[in-house]
């Protein structure tokens, strides 16, 4: 059985290399991976990535 996943990073995170989000990606069966034009690791509203981070967010549960 599988369950998809979501995986959303952001290609700016000092912390996270941007590398290592298709490698977990190819590690987790049936997932997505988005990438985010953005430095946060978490998204708030005021970022710029908030609406496209939404927009991702709303397909994914709407399948």
């Amino acid at each position: 059985m599988t369950c998809p996943a979501l995986i959303v990073h952001s290609r700016d995170d000092a912390r996270v290399p941007v590398a290592q989000a298709p490698e977990l990606a190819t590690l987790i069966l049936d997932s997505r991976l988005v990438l985010l034009e953005s430095r946060n690791r978490l998204f708030t509203a005021d970022d710029p990535a908030w609406p496209g981070f939404l927009t991702h967010l709303y397909n994914f549960l709407s399948e």
